[in-house]
């Protein structure tokens, strides 16, 4: 075993254990020997808030404010990002302790050694503290323990020598700061993730809740007189502090509307068609937006039999492009198409789509004909500007990159979540016309 010579030796006549001998516990963070790693910790978070969803009453799910519960659910199952003052170090009086050594060891190193503890102000989530992030190093952390907003660290040292202490501290806070950076980008991914997952869990737990309410109208199943009406908010130990909504007195009547599969079919329909038209220009060449939307319209009603497709329908408020009726009259699906003409233009577009919708239409698409040459511009003006708009509650997600998923709510009636289908088409070919 080498032996540390270069150490000046201030208190003990016989030579120091080797430091890496002394400083064996740095690897152990927060009394665990085996750290939790990201991935295990990130699943049961996301699973737990599954949980979460699913174990409240029927009648809390169908009848709460979509956006205020999902508000709800990410102020209690997002992270707060770590952060380490080291303007605010406080350093204890370091301890001398003794190792126990046989009675070789004894002959040849001194058993004594200075456990030194560095206190330091912190902020965020503290169990963030405890977990592995997917980039580590392999030099491990120094021992440490959190206690509200404060972390504790320690470290030892051979001697009295303030050069191997400012060195030793050093590598303890570099290894702490590293720590901090890397578990921030694993919160961050995960926060960035939260929206869309929280809002896909709770429309799957309600569309079965819907469907479930729909078939015991059907059998006539008689209704517990004895259901809860009110709901009680659980505390969150966390900042910002967004209560859970409570639900009054109001009994949900199923809604008739599109079911998701269909609303996708639809979808996955005009996605098909509109790729299809981009790569044969023929079909689109110097036709406007009216010329293109029959296109649209043309394989809708290929498409779809037991419906009628029109266009340039009265519905509400006005005139829409695209509407699928039911052969019962109700309308399935509400579509609009626009020329894109700048970020302007698109919110007014989305305004519109949203005023022409009654309070049963659910399921909606936004089409956008794309004449100039930068998609990937235009691409990044919807992603930016769609969540100003006043109605948007949410963003769900993307496919194929320029076919985006929002919840908007019903202007009439902010209670009533729309699912809206942002979708670009580059027709670079096509006549310039109204918009």
């Amino acid at each position: 075993m080498l032996i540390r010579s270069s150490i000046k030796i201030q208190t003990e006549t016989l030579p120091l254990l080797p430091s890496s001998d002394i400083n064996k516990s740095m690897v152990i963070s927060n009394g665990s020997n085996r750290p939790r790693g990201w991935f295990e910790f990130s699943e049961e978070r996301f699973e737990r808030l599954k949980q979460e969803i699913k174990k409240q009453p029927k009648d809390y799910i169908l009848n709460v404010n979509e956006a205020e519960y999902q508000k709800h659910l990410l102020s209690a199952f997002s992270f707060e990002p770590l952060q380490l003052f080291e303007e605010s170090l406080d350093i204890q009086p370091p301890r001398q302790r003794e190792r126990k050594l046989d009675e070789n060891e004894r002959r040849r190193y001194s058993p004594y050694y200075w456990e030194c503890n560095i206190a330091c102000l912190v902020e965020g989530s503290a169990e963030l503290w405890g977990i592995m992030p997917t980039i580590y190093s392999i030099g491990g952390r120094p021992k440490f323990a959190v206690s509200g907003s404060k972390i504790t660290f320690q470290f030892n040292i051979q001697s009295q020598d303030p050069d191997e202490f400012n060195q030793e501290k050093n590598s303890a806070l570099r290894s702490l700061r590293e720590h901090v950076q890397a578990i921030n980008n694993n919160a961050s991914t995960f926060n960035a993730q939260l929206p869309a997952f929280i809002s896909r869990q709770f429309a799957e737990v309600k569309e079965a809740y819907i469907q479930e309410n729909s078939f015991f109208t059907a059998i006539n199943v008689t209704k517990n007189p004895d259901a809860p009406k009110t709901y009680n908010v659980p505390k969150i130990e966390k900042r910002p502090a967004i209560q859970k909504p409570t639900v009054t007195a109001k009994t949900c009547v199923p809604q008739p509307t599109v079911d998701n599969k269909t609303y996708r079919d639809i979808i996955d329909c005009l996605t098909r068609f509109g790729l299809s038209a981009e790569r044969k220009p023929s079909l689109y060449v110097g036709k406007d937006e009216e010329a293109l939307r029959d296109l649209f319209l043309m394989q809708l009603e290929v498409s779809f039999d037991g419906g009628s497709v029109t266009g340039e329908t009265f519905n509400r408020s006005g005139k829409t492009d695209i509407l699928l009726k039911n052969n019962d009259g109700t309308n399935l699906f509400v579509g609009e198409c626009k020329v894109w003409k700048g970020p302007k233009h698109y919110l007014e577009a989305l305004t519109q789509l949203l005023e022409y919708l009654t309070w049963d239409d659910s399921k909606t698409a936004l089409i956008i004909f794309v004449k100039g040459p930068n998609l990937s511009a235009i691409l990044q003006a919807v992603n930016q500007v769609t969540l100003t708009h006043p109605a948007a509650v949410s963003f769900v997600g993307t496919r194929k990159e320029r076919f985006l998923q929002f919840i908007f709510k019903l202007p009439q009636d902010d209670q009533k979540h729309i699912a809206v289908e942002v979708m670009l088409f580059h027709f670079d070919k096509m006549a310039e016309g109204r918009g």
